[in-house]
């Protein structure tokens, strides 16, 4: 989201000099500030190509220029480096996030469907924002609502893929389990088991009638499995079923299944190679689960915002009249969904901390801000001051966002030769845990 403002604390000249050397100094000092923030921006440059190869064309303008010599003037290429690489940074921000904004305006609409009684068309909405975003709170929302259609198999298929997943909430663990079984009691449970890596399991209804199935629930590529009894678990709805295992220079097998309410059984499969012939096991259905205590489904309605999420920034500040600039980095954390607070420390030829708090107009991947800091420079003394800016947040995912605002600063207790106040602008990125 939004990062801490800085407030570089410009010089202000009381000397006699001819206005042409004072001109001459306020450009000297401008370039020497930038040549400070180009190196800080050449070595992230050279630290993220290192790592993204999808950043890799941004090398190109850091390539022969990493290298800054004292003394030498900077050549166009050089100084327009870092704008160029922010703007196409902010270009990829906005491409990236495109998925998760039209994600998130499908969510919603589903969730307004779905409290409206319009569970088809809310599932529609779900199905596709999982497609684009595959976030693990739309799961619940997809196996409530085919829940409150009576597709139970695909509803406790669909928990149970909530329950696969590593981003998943673990607070609502015990309670999507419950779901599950739940279900489990009025549905089929198949353990498909196949000691062939990297084959593809299809399960069907032989009666297609009876089984509206979601087909990416009810396909799978399995893992090696030939040291583990473990296996694909699916839930299918009560009746006879075929499966089908296949894999490239294999011969594909087909068996039939039927399965009654509350069963349970595992099927294990062995592929043949082309030209060999292997027997495949069958084993006896196992007893029906234990019966658990029904409780009623929740609706997930949470709209994906950054509330409760560590964050840690990088920012370039600088003095609109080219007197100085400041780096800053630090930490942020969000308070619910429109605001967060930050604490970041400001380095440059004045040091100091600035505290400071975000506001949000918008949950998209564009956010308009408000940010409000109150940093502190540590001169002779310390120097207290606020700031105020507006601009733009651009989250290209949940993990990543490229910010750019501008505003005023104001100080208090300056030493006599510098300024109190300050037009500041301000640019920089945000990675959240």
């Amino acid at each position: 989201m939004t990062e801490d403002g800085i407030v570089p604390i410009p010089t202000r000249s009381r000397t006699t000099t001819p206005q042409s050397n004072r001109k001459q100094s306020a450009s000297m000092s401008y370039f020497a500030y930038y040549k400070y923030f180009l190196d800080m921006y050449h070595d992230i440059i050279r630290r993220t190509c290192e790592y993204f190869d999808t950043l890799r064309f941004l090398c190109r303008f850091y390539g022969p220029s990493c290298a800054i010599h004292d003394g030498k003037p900077m050549n166009k290429q050089r100084f327009l480096g870092p704008p160029i690489a922010f703007a196409m940074l902010f270009t990829l921000g906005v491409a990236l996030g495109n998925d998760e904004t039209q994600a998130r305006s499908l969510f919603r609409e589903g969730v307004a469907l779905m409290n409206r009684g319009a569970f088809a068309e809310a599932l529609d909405r779900f199905d596709r924002a999982y497609d684009l975003w595959a976030n693990p709170k739309i799961l619940l929302n997809i196996a409530t609502t085919l829940r409150q259609l009576g597709r139970l198999a695909e509803a406790a298929n669909a928990y149970q893929d909530y329950l696969n997943d590593k981003q998943a909430d673990p607070s609502r663990t015990a309670e999507v389990k419950k779901q599950v079984e739940e279900i489990d009691k009025n549905v089929g449970v198949l353990e498909i088991v196949v000691a062939v890596p990297g084959a593809t399991i299809s399960v069907y209804a032989k009666n297609p009638q009876r089984e509206r199935g979601r087909g990416k629930s009810l396909l799978k590529v399995v893992g090696d499995q030939s040291d583990t009894e473990s296996g694909w678990t699916v839930r299918v709805s009560p009746g006879e079923h075929l499966v089908s295992v296949a894999k490239e220079g294999y011969q594909s097998v087909t068996e039939s299944v039927t399965l009654a309410a509350g069963e349970r059984r595992t099927l294990r499969l062995t592929l043949e190679i082309i030209g060999e012939k292997v027997s495949s096991p069958k084993e006896p259905p196992k007893p029906l689960p234990e019966k658990t205590e029904a409780i009623s489904a929740e609706t997930e309605v949470d709209e994906l915002g950054h509330q409760g999420q560590w964050s840690l920034y990088l920012r370039s500040d600088m003095d609109v009249s080219f007197h100085g600039g400041v780096g800053s980095a630090g930490v942020g954390y969000g308070l619910g969904k429109v605001a967060e607070v930050q604490l970041g420390a400001l380095v440059g030829r004045d040091k100091g901390v600035e505290p400071g708090a975000s506001l949000y107009f918008a949950q998209g991947t564009v956010k308009p801000i408000i940010f409000i800091g109150l940093p502190v420079f540590f001169l002779e003394g310390a120097v207290p001051g606020i700031r105020g800016a507006a601009g733009l947040q651009v989250d290209a995912s949940r993990s990543i966002g490229f910010f750019a605002h501008g505003g005023a600063a104001a100080f208090l207790a300056v030493p006599e030769e510098r300024k109190t106040t300050a037009i500041v602008v301000s640019a920089g990125l945000q990675g959240r845990l």
